[in-house]
């Protein structure tokens, strides 16, 4: 017997995600379930190889990985936005070549990545002097500090880091020892605001009291890149589990620049 059916139609969907998420990560999933509004938003991840190791050499050679990873979400899905998720990796592969390459695999949806997605949120909330944690090594970090310095002409004041390569450890840093790197960097009286950059560290969890302790925005990875792609995707009104970003907007066509 053949049975009969309808079709949804294409409004009464929720608006579709793409998430590309390394081999490596074991946080961003987890984070997404709390920041994304799952009344509204429908995620589909894939993952991407990505190295072990995290130094200046190896993170370029995911630019490899990304269009096949990207070009095996549901295309069928009218996913708007896809997220590329590795703060680091974007920096050094560069924020316009990631989103030449998931264009490649997705074609027609938007792209960002945390790098993109910190810039756009320090604009939104006019913080021009930033203190950063980062759980990787010098060459790494020093890259990260170098594209917000030059590309969008925020100062980093002060730089802390647990001085990692190995991102299976970087996984298990306790979130007690991120806020308290948090609060330290935080203190500095030169710094308006503070990024905890990487999305495999347990920070989102720690960034309402970090907040709240030091009196100026703290910022995440996850909680950036999660923001940016439901501003993107055209998501309108507050987003209370985004925390200092819940009501910040962002003029998409400056987005991507």
């Amino acid at each position: 017997m053949e049975l009969p059916y309808e079709l949804e139609l294409p409004e009464s969907r929720r608006i579709a995600l793409g998430l590309l998420v390394l081999q490596a990560d074991e946080q961003i999933e987890e984070d997404f379930k709390l920041l994304l509004p799952a009344a509204r938003v429908r995620l589909y991840q894939n993952r991407l190889k990505s190295p072990p190791d995290v130094t200046a050499d190896s993170l370029p050679e995911m630019a490899r990985s990304i269009p096949g990873s990207a070009a095996l979400l549901p295309l069928d899905a009218g996913i708007r936005v896809v997220g590329y998720a590795c703060t680091s990796g974007s920096a050094a592969i560069g924020e316009a070549k990631v989103a030449e390459l998931i264009d490649r695999g997705c074609p027609g949806a938007l792209a960002t990545n945390p790098m993109t997605a910190l810039k756009a949120a320090l604009r939104s909330l006019g913080c021009k002097r930033v203190g950063m944690v980062n759980p990787y090594i010098e060459e790494v970090s020093g890259r990260l500090c170098e594209v917000l310095e030059e590309e969008e002409g925020v100062k980093v004041t002060a730089l802390g880091s647990f001085n990692q390569m190995a991102d299976h450890l970087v996984a298990r840093i306790d979130p007690s020892s991120i806020l308290e790197a948090a609060l330290t960097i935080g203190r500095d009286p030169a710094c308006d605001s503070v990024v905890i950059s990487c999305t495999n560290l347990q920070a989102v969890t720690i960034l309402g009291e970090a907040t709240a302790r030091l009196g100026k925005p703290v910022l995440a990875s996850n909680q950036a890149l999660a923001w940016h792609m439901l501003r993107l995707a055209g998501l309108e009104g507050p987003l209370p589990a985004l925390g200092s970003l819940a009501n910040a907007c962002v003029q998409r066509e400056a987005a991507m620049t």
